[in-house]
């Protein structure tokens, strides 16, 4: 299995702008509720802090798509 990694760099090269990158930090836990794990999951956009929340992995995998076809 071959694995190529690029960098922001390469990525410039290759055309990219600031507008096509995206980078967001994903926060994952699981807090005990009434007997059972509730996951809970933050997206933070790394260009301008802003955090959002999400208590399930559809609603974040959707909000990340929203972002990144705009």
């Amino acid at each position: 299995m071959h694995t190529s990694i690029i960098n922001h760099n390469q990525q410039q090269r290759r055309g990219f702008t600031s507008a096509d990158y995206h980078v967001y930090m994903v926060r994952v836990w699981s807090e005990p509720t009434a007997g059972d794990n509730a996951v809970r999951l933050t997206a933070e956009d790394t260009r301008t802090g802003q955090r959002s929340g999400f208590t399930d992995w559809e609603k974040l995998v959707q909000h990340l798509q929203k972002q990144t076809t705009n």
